[in-house]
């Protein structure tokens, strides 16, 4: 079976952008290595999704122009945890960070460089313009705080823009689970994570029932597009 190399920005992305996808992988008997850019990782994610191996950087997750983790003292250091633990799969970000801040967008260029220099295909998951649509909508409608400007909303991809939609199916139950067990941070994503933990889990598993991906580096292999099915 292969060895898939999850690279995240912080605790709360893994389950939210990647869960479903991590579990139906372990599901089909394939290794699964997370590497989180910052943060520490918490208790129950690794088990709750089926991962591997959980690992941390351990960088501050800054929310200024520019991110704290360095990009090739990064790259090198997970290159050095890898090993021979070579991935046959990378999943990364999309190039604008999923949510348009430095770190999310360093874990993009961190995946794609690590791609490169292992010879692996990278897929980058994404979030579409669609969900974001329909979660400002639904933010606007409970007369919340919008944290996106309309020209950021505008540069997140079309649904028709990206390669794979693979459905969470029945490991919505663990995806769920592993986003409440991060959702207890202090970081502001997982802050953000548990702010839409209050609503029903009926409303959010609409909203993230799916997981996005776009193409990165090379050709995805058979193992992951079939999950897209």
């Amino acid at each position: 079976m292969a060895t898939v190399l999850a690279i995240h920005a912080a605790p709360a992305d893994v389950p939210l952008l990647t869960g479903g996808t991590i579990a139906r992988l372990a599901d089909a008997g394939h290794r699964v290595v997370v590497v989180l850019l910052t943060g520490e990782a918490p208790g129950g994610l690794a088990d709750g999704l089926g991962i591997a191996r959980l690992e941390t950087l351990g960088y501050p997750l800054e929310l200024e122009a520019e991110s704290a983790v360095p990009l090739n003292e990064a790259t090198g250091r997970i290159l050095e945890l890898v090993g021979d633990d070579r991935p046959e799969l990378i999943l990364g970000y999309n190039s604008i960070g999923v949510v348009h801040e430095p770190t999310h967008v360093r874990a993009h260029e961190i995946a794609h460089a690590l791609a490169n220099e292992l010879g692996a295909p990278s897929v980058e998951a994404a979030l579409p313009r669609e969900l974001v649509d329909r979660g400002v909508q639904l933010a606007k409608t409970l007369r919340k705080e919008v944290p996106l400007e309309e020209s950021q909303i505008a540069q997140f991809p079309s649904k028709d823009d990206l390669a794979y939609d693979i459905k969470a199916g029945k490991a919505f139950d663990r995806k769920w689970s592993a986003m409440q067990a991060v959702g207890g941070g202090a970081d502001r994503f997982s802050r953000l994570l548990a702010r839409g933990l209050a609503f029903p889990k009926l409303v959010v598993g609409q909203l993230f029932k799916n997981e996005h991906f776009g193409t990165g580096v090379g050709e995805a292999p058979a193992f992951f597009t079939e999950l897209a099915k």
